[in-house]
Formats: C-alpha cells, sequence, structure tokens
C-alpha cells in the first residue's frame, strides 16, 4: 500500500520532459511552398553561380517557402477556417502537384545548360551534370540547419513562456517570452553576449 501511495506523488513532482527539436513532423504546406521557392532560385540569372553558392541560394529559398506555407497554415488554422474538401479540391491539389514535380524536373534538367550560357558570356568553363551532387548536398544540408535554429528558437520560447507561466499570466507570459528571446537574439546578433 505504501509503494503504490508513494508512486503518484513521485511523479507529480516530476517535471515535463522537453520534446526533442523534431517531434513534429514537417509542415506539408511548408515543404509545398519551399518546392516552389526552390524551383524559382534555379531559374537563369544575369551572373554565374558555383554549384556552393548555388547550394546556398537554393537551401534559403528553400526555407523561406517552407517558412511561408507554413505560417500560413497555421494561420489558417488559428482563425478557425475550415479547410477545404470535396473531389473538386482533391482535383486541384494533385493538378498542382503534378505541376509542381514538372516544374522542378524542367528546371532541374535546364539548370546547367542555362548556367552554360552564362558562363560562356564571361569566358569561363561549362559544368556538367555532376554539379547536381554539390548543389543538391549543400541545399539539403542548408535546409535542416536553418529548419533545426527556428525548432530550437521556438523551444527556447516555449520554456520562456513556461517559466513566466508560473508567475504571471498567461497572456503576459508570452508577451513577455517573446520579448525575451527577441532581446537575447538581438544580444547574439550585436555580439553583446559573444564579447561578454
Amino acid at each position: 500500500m505504501t509503494s503504490q501511495t508513494a508512486r503518484p506523488e513521485i511523479s507529480a513532482i516530476q517535471p515535463t520532459p522537453v520534446s526533442p527539436v523534431f517531434s513534429r513532423p514537417a509542415s506539408t504546406p511548408g515543404v509545398i511552398t519551399g518546392i516552389f521557392f526552390f524551383v524559382t532560385s534555379l531559374l537563369p540569372s544575369l551572373l554565374p553561380r558555383a554549384a556552393m553558392t548555388q547550394g546556398i541560394v537554393s537551401g534559403i529559398s528553400f526555407m523561406i517557402g517552407y517558412a511561408l506555407g507554413a505560417g500560413w497554415a497555421w494561420a489558417w488554422r488559428y482563425l478557425g477556417i475550415p479547410s477545404p474538401g470535396g473531389r473538386v479540391w482533391i482535383v486541384v491539389r494533385w493538378v498542382w502537384y503534378l505541376l509542381l514535380t514538372w516544374m522542378t524536373v524542367f528546371t532541374m534538367w535546364r539548370f546547367v545548360g542555362w548556367q552554360n550560357r552564362v558562363r560562356e558570356t564571361y569566358g569561363m568553363e561549362s559544368i556538367g551534370p555532376n554539379v547536381w551532387l554539390t548543389v543538391v548536398s549543400v541545399t539539403v544540408l542548408v535546409a535542416a540547419v536553418s529548419l533545426i535554429i527556428v525548432r530550437a528558437l521556438r523551444k527556447l520560447l516555449h520554456l520562456f513562456v513556461r517559466w513566466l507561466d508560473k508567475l504571471l499570466p498567461r497572456r503576459l507570459a508570452r508577451v513577455l517570452g517573446v520579448a525575451a528571446l527577441t532581446v537575447v537574439l538581438l544580444l547574439l546578433y550585436s555580439g553583446v553576449l559573444v564579447n561578454g
């Protein structure tokens, strides 16, 4: 009897574990919008791009699209707008998927030719299809690191709010939590914390 009554007391005082950074799955609207931004980053430019540079640009472009798509989906749910359904929506969604797939394949196929034309104008050596090994690797690395940083900052914000929620009302705790995270980011950006 004593052991059974002691267990709830021990479990009651245990802190709530912090979920991992990738405990939540990726946002589907974010991934779709990110792929569209990735495709736009491959369009011809006025200056030639090295494989490493293109990978960084594509990775950042993907994450900008991911943030816009995920933010739009969050706002849609937050406002309580019902999700569209029915056969018409299914057809529209699959048409968009097919169109996005065609755009991705087409731009990736034409990318080398576009870059070689620009390089020929500047008198530079041409590139081959093996450039995609570097472009894709750097794109995935930049996108993954960016996602880890953003989700880690969100976990830090939740930690601030949870600490302040014990002393202050919930809405005030959220406002102060956002303000505290903003101050920390500004201090890191300015170098004050690093120098200190």
